[in-house]
C-alpha cells in the first residue's frame, strides 16, 4: 500500500517537474522500500 502511494506521488511530481525540466526518464522515482541491513546512500 505504501509503495502504491509513493509511486502515485512520484508520478504526480514528475508531471509537475516535467514542465520545467525536460528529462525523458523523470526526476522522481521510488526506490527500495523495506528493512535494510546496510546503510543506503542517496546517489544520483
Amino acid at each position: 500500500m505504501i509503495k502504491k502511494v509513493l509511486t502515485y506521488c512520484a508520478e504526480q511530481l514528475n508531471g509537475y517537474l516535467s514542465r520545467y525540466h525536460h528529462r525523458p526518464e523523470g526526476l522522481a522515482e521510488v526506490g527500495h522500500i523495506g528493512q535494510s541491513t546496510g546503510e543506503l546512500t542517496n546517489e544520483a
